[in-house]
């Protein structure tokens, strides 16, 4: 929910207030498109607060559970907390199993669903010859280094804004679907004041990171979004949002419950002796 900001006395005035006529469970979720996923998969015994950023979700779950003010449980992105060794400590606490929805939705195989809805085939399947891997692979090494500099850019507290400054949109050519890895880290370099050779020795000891534990969402879906542009197709009204919005219809409940974030949730509902998902 972009613009929009919450303390922990809204959220927790918000639930107080529910509490009145509803006796369920309450799920914690950072954003909008965070509710548009989890809502279709929770059972009617609960309700969704969205509290408008990660560290909410965390101190609102945190303060619940701490007062025994209701039974909620918190789910959020992982971001960088899996390579990081990040543990917020919290037991009413789930994350994603990659970086955010985002690239859960696009690891799994949603992405083929969306393919086969909006790509050309013949243009796909001769991309995947040109590239001589598949799809879903040539997205991966385009969005890695993003994730990459983004990861830097948290460790070294640089301050970088990636939606403002360092976009896929700014480097991967709309035409051919290149990207500038060169440009991107240059820019990287200047902008931040690190040196060049200093952020590809840090690339290099990332490696051993899973690539869909680096790649963030965003980044990844603006590269699906452009290559549909023309490489896949002539789709310039497939955007990033509706592609997001396909891939949540594609992601159906097989796919949902062979993942971590379901087992961490039906392990929760046992210990809490509660039901939240479906």
């Amino acid at each position: 929910m972009l613009g929009i900001t919450r303390n922990i006395g809204d959220i927790i005035a918000e639930i107080k207030m529910s509490m009145a006529a509803f006796s369920g469970c309450f799920v914690l979720v950072e954003g909008s498109s965070d509710s548009k996923f989890f809502r279709p998969r929770i059972t009617g015994a609960c309700d969704i607060v969205i509290c408008c950023s990660k560290s909410m979700v965390i101190q609102a779950a945190r303060k619940i559970g701490n007062e025994q003010l209701a039974s909620a449980l918190g789910i959020v992105d992982d971001d960088f907390d899996a390579p990081l060794n990040i543990n917020h400590s919290c037991p009413d606490l789930i994350h994603t199993d990659t970086h955010d929805i985002e690239t859960m939705l696009l690891a799994s195989p949603a992405l083929d669903k969306l393919l086969h809805e909006y790509a050309d085939p013949i243009k796909l399947r001769s991309l995947e010859e040109t590239e001589h891997t598949d799809f879903r692979t040539s997205v991966i090494t385009r969005a890695l280094p993003f994730g990459q500099l983004r990861l830097i850019n948290e460790l070294k507290k640089l301050n970088i804004s990636f939606e403002r400054a360092m976009s896929p949109w700014k480097y991967i050519d709309k035409s051919t679907w290149k990207l500038d890895k060169e440009r991107l880290f240059s820019e990287f370099s200047a902008a931040t004041g690190y040196p060049l050779e200093d952020i590809h020795s840090i690339v290099k000891s990332l490696s051993h990171i899973p690539s869909w534990n680096m790649i963030q969402g965003h980044d990844a879906v603006a590269i699906v979004s452009i290559a549909m542009r023309r490489v896949l197709g002539c789709r310039n009204q497939v955007s990033e949002a509706s592609i997001c919005s396909a891939l949540r219809l594609a992601f159906d409940q097989p796919c949902f419950e062979k993942t971590a974030l379901y087992a961490s949730a039906k392990q929760w509902e046992t210990i809490r002796r509660t039901s939240v998902f479906v």
